[in-house]
């Protein structure tokens, strides 16, 4: 079954909470997406101050923020309430 924009987008914060500050490559491997799609949602959830981006020496790695993970929990918590990921 094809995941939807919430439930990739979902899915990477839920990835850099369970491993930390990630770079793209990571992230597509963790959450078997394609790295246009990743790049997409990266975008996505930098503009909206879910993630942010980090520069390392020549790599860009991703963390999540508190503004994220306040989002994570409340899909979590409409999750458990209405079973809607499933």
């Amino acid at each position: 079954m094809r995941r939807s924009k919430l439930q990739v987008n979902l899915d990477i914060l839920k990835t850099l909470v369970k491993n930390g500050k990630l770079n793209s490559t990571h992230i597509t491997y963790h959450t078997y997406l394609n790295n246009k799609s990743v790049n997409e949602c990266l975008e996505f959830l930098i503009e909206n101050n879910l993630i942010k981006e980090l520069e390392y020496k020549t790599r860009k790695k991703y963390s999540i923020t508190n503004q994220g993970t306040e989002a994570l929990e409340l899909a979590d918590r409409l999750d458990k309430i209405l079973h809607v990921f499933n």
